[in-house]
């Protein structure tokens, strides 16, 4: 019975959202394509399922080159563990664990949002499992137990000292986006890389500033203030008619002039990840000039319309 009760506390996440509706406050995903997730099965397809599976994989197995919730020893304990654990009369519970498991995985495999922190629920169930598989090989020979517990931890270790290191720290989000808001002018079109809503929050809500992504369909960067959803718009309005992409200031890695450059009011190029400092800023050296650099981010401002404004004298 108190399985049971903690099966159903644990699925009401999975099933409020769409019962109240996917654009209320609960889920809030209208914000990225209104009136597409508007049934229960609309946010799930094959087409998630198989843009999701490598990454997804690459995470479970511990093989990935960024993200290590654990090293590869310990999926491969784990599944020594399930097996002798399975075969095993009188155990219960191990099974119910194992569904959870694929149910966890099944549904953020075709989930429409491509996030691994989805993943983190199966990280205690993997890790019962492989403690039982080590507790099975030490049993049968003590120093390959030791070995391969030695070999997780320093493995685990060393993934461990690469996500910290100065390079993919994160920096805290509001002081960055907070100093950026004071430079930019009131009036000012903002195009940059970081993330659409992150941008609405602190630069463009209570001013007269509108915002454009940089870009639509480049290749998504890992960084706290970026995201995937304006990649995602475009790909799904590739073959969904009542999907609308949102105006990116480059098209086709060309400044879209006819629609932005109109010189009316001063253009700002925010440029936050090293990608966009890299490749993109050369993308818009054309029509856009250095202006100055903010908290790590690079600031490109246009070369004509209001240039005192430009310059902070709004």
């Amino acid at each position: 019975m108190r399985f049971a009760a903690g099966v159903a506390l644990g699925t009401v996440p999975l099933f409020l959202p769409p019962l109240v509706g996917w654009p209320g406050p609960v889920a809030g995903y209208a914000y990225w394509a209104p009136n597409y997730y508007g049934t229960l099965t609309a946010p799930f397809s094959l087409g998630a399922a198989a843009a999701n599976a490598p990454d997804y994989a690459a995470t479970l197995l511990g093989v990935h080159s960024r993200v290590r919730f654990f090293p590869i020893v310990v999926p491969c304990l784990a599944l020594v563990g399930a097996a002798s654990t399975l075969r095993r009369r009188g155990v219960r519970g191990h099974g119910a664990l194992v569904v959870a498991i694929l149910l966890q995985v099944g549904l953020a495999l075709g989930y429409f949002f491509h996030d691994r922190r989805l993943l983190l629920p199966v990280l205690p169930l993997v890790l019962i499992f492989a403690a039982r598989g080590l507790a099975r090989v030490a049993a049968w020979r003590a120093w390959v137990g030791v070995s391969l517990a030695v070999a997780a931890i320093a493995l685990q270790m060393r993934a461990s000292s690469r996500t910290r290191s100065p390079e993919r720290a994160a920096e805290p989000i509001a002081p960055v986006l907070r100093t950026i808001a004071v430079a930019l002018p009131r009036e000012a079109l903002v195009a940059s890389d970081v993330s659409p809503l992150l941008a609405w929050l602190y630069w463009i809500r209570g001013s007269e500033r509108t915002f454009l992504p940089v870009e639509g369909r480049g290749r998504v960067t890992e960084h706290p203030l970026t995201d995937r959803h304006v990649r995602v718009l475009h790909v799904k309005s590739a073959t969904r008619t009542d999907v609308r992409p949102p105006t990116t200031l480059l098209v086709d890695g060309t400044i879209d002039r006819a629609t932005v450059m109109d010189g009316r009011r001063p253009i700002v190029a925010v440029l936050c990840t090293a990608r966009g400092r890299r490749e993109l800023a050369p993308r818009l050296a054309g029509e856009l000039r250095p202006w100055r650099t903010l908290a790590g981010c690079e600031l490109l401002a246009s070369r004509t319309g209001p240039e005192s404004r430009v310059d902070g004298r709004r």
